[in-house]
């Protein structure tokens, strides 16, 4: 029930659309702040940063024609890693956060259970389709180890880890234009937990990162390709702290 509560909360469009927007203003917003302030009073209190990655999602996989997806596919997580310092330059940073995936589908196809199979079949445009969707949310553990040093008074860096991650939501949606939309919540026999590679590479409080998932998103077994599809994510970061 807490999963389920959790999930239609933090699934909400307004909710998302204000957290980027004032996530995003903040961390601009102290960007000039924040380097001298982490080596103050906050690095007393509560050690480490904030992060805020905004980027595409993708999966790729052999003979998965049924299930491409369409760009863009966007999505966003939050975290916090703690800041565990191994040398001048180097530091450790394990971390809690949560990420919102969305794979958007071809206008015209949604995916549903069928049966023990997993199926993407095509819909009819009664309504005039925009889009159609699947939705997941996550609670994830990175851990990633930092390379940083001082460049013109700021911080280049370079991180590598890995993330683990537990699925606490999953739903289709499909949206008409002038009529309501369609979810349907369902696990649609996807893998509860995930893990992966993670890296970044930035200057300040700006960086780009890649994901990438090692274990299959769905069960292989419950495709009829039976393929493995494993999901990769890019985009920009935000440091705060």
């Amino acid at each position: 029930m807490i999963s389920i509560y959790l999930s239609k909360i933090l699934n909400a469009y307004i909710f998302r659309l204000l957290c980027i927007v004032g996530i995003t203003h903040l961390l601009c917003l102290h960007a000039a702040e924040a380097q001298s302030m982490r080596q103050h009073s906050y690095e007393e209190i509560l050690p480490g940063y904030l992060i805020f990655d905004f980027g595409i999602n993708g999966w790729r996989g052999q003979d998965t024609e049924q299930v491409r997806i369409q760009m863009p596919s966007v999505g966003f997580s939050l975290a916090y890693l703690g800041q565990v310092k191994v040398s001048e330059h180097f530091e450790l940073l394990p971390g809690v956060g949560f990420s919102f995936e969305n794979y958007r589908f071809d206008r015209l196809r949604t995916i549903e259970k069928a049966g023990e199979q997993l199926v993407f079949p095509e819909i009819e445009d009664i309504f005039d389709i925009s889009k159609t969707k699947l939705a997941l949310d996550f609670i994830e553990v990175p851990i990633e180890l930092h390379y940083h040093t001082p460049i013109k008074g700021r911080e280049f860096r370079v991180g590598l880890g890995a993330k683990l991650g537990y699925q606490i939501g999953a739903r289709s949606k499909i949206k008409y234009k002038g009529a309501p939309k369609v979810r349907v919540r369902d696990d649609f026999y996807t893998q509860a937990f995930r893990y992966g590679i993670q890296a970044r590479v930035g200057y300040g409080n700006i960086a780009l990162f890649a994901y990438y998932r090692l274990n299959p998103l769905f069960e292989t077994e419950r495709l009829d390709c039976n393929c493995a599809i494993q999901s990769f994510h890019i985009g920009m970061t935000l440091l705060a702290f």
